[in-house]
């Protein structure tokens, strides 16, 4: 190859990852407003908030139920937002209850927002979603274990 050949490549290359870099902290960026817009619906604000936990009965029961008796530890948390994202039918929601932390979405109103309605924790930082964890059964005894009382 010659070398304005290489340089026409690495050029490419360059502007290629230039752009996927930007479109990447657009997107991280676009999913926070996002998900603020969304809690806005319900006076809440993620400025508020160090981490946001979603509660759905969607997935592997065992593994909600397990989480939401975990989220109770936070349900008088300051940096500590719970999104129920069922009615109670299938998980049990009584302990979140008119709590300030706490937005009520069983008819999952987070979807119109590009979000799915499972068991999550959120981490948000810096005016940014930093982590997002799916509770799943591959993680969710080592999240109820290890994950800072706040």
């Amino acid at each position: 190859m010659s070398l304005k050949k290489i340089s026409l490549f690495l050029f490419i290359c360059f502007v290629l990852s230039s752009c996927q870099t930007k479109q990447k902290s657009d997107n991280v960026k676009n999913r926070y407003q996002n998900l603020d817009l969304y809690l806005s619906e319900y006076d809440q604000s993620l400025k508020d908030y160090k981490y946001v936990l979603t509660l759905s009965s969607h997935g592997c029961m065992t593994c909600n139920r397990t989480f939401a008796t975990f989220a109770e530890k936070f349900i008088n948390s300051d940096s500590v937002l719970i999104v129920l994202l069922d009615s109670g039918a299938r998980i049990d929601i009584s302990p979140f209850e008119n709590k300030d932390n706490t937005v009520d979405d069983y008819r999952l109103k987070i979807l119109e927002y590009g979000f799915n309605a499972v068991s999550s924790i959120y981490m948000i930082e810096e005016s940014s979603i930093d982590t997002v964890i799916t509770i799943s059964s591959n993680n969710v005894e080592k999240l109820v274990n290890d994950f800072p009382v706040l």
